[in-house]
């Protein structure tokens, strides 16, 4: 039995989905055998498509104004120029793994999963490279 706080959170991320998501389709991928061996389409994991958010690469993260004058000290924060892909945890049966391939529908891109990660019950969170 879910909580409340669990019903709300799946809700919210439904309705971030509705207006904010487009189609992408996982691409489940696996070292063949080393692990420094060239990475081959996963025959246990199946391709699906899903509904995520495309967050574009950002320049500058909690860094206020370049340049200010007085005595404030700059904070030039970090850098990042990956973008991201947010989409809800029960979109896909298993769990995504650094490597693995998306592909995104809107414009036949296909990206690199580079770091996933779950800060909360219902949204995964992955950066991307671009392949």
């Amino acid at each position: 039995m879910s909580t409340l706080f669990e019903d709300l959170a799946g809700l919210a991320s439904a309705a971030v989905d509705s207006v904010y998501g487009e189609t992408f389709t996982l691409l489940p991928m696996t070292a063949a055998g080393d692990v420094n061996d060239l990475v081959a389409a996963d025959q246990v994991r199946a391709s699906l498509p899903f509904i995520g958010n495309f967050l574009d690469a950002y320049a500058r993260v909690d860094s206020g104004a370049a340049r200010t004058q007085g005595v404030k000290a700059e904070r030039p924060g970090h850098a990042s120029n990956r973008p991201q892909l947010s989409f809800d945890r029960a979109a896909l049966p298993y769990a995504v793994r650094r490597g693995d391939r998306v592909l995104r529908a809107k414009d036949g891109v296909t990206y690199h999963l580079a770091e996933p990660r779950s800060p909360d019950l219902v949204r995964v969170i992955v950066d991307l490279n671009r392949t």
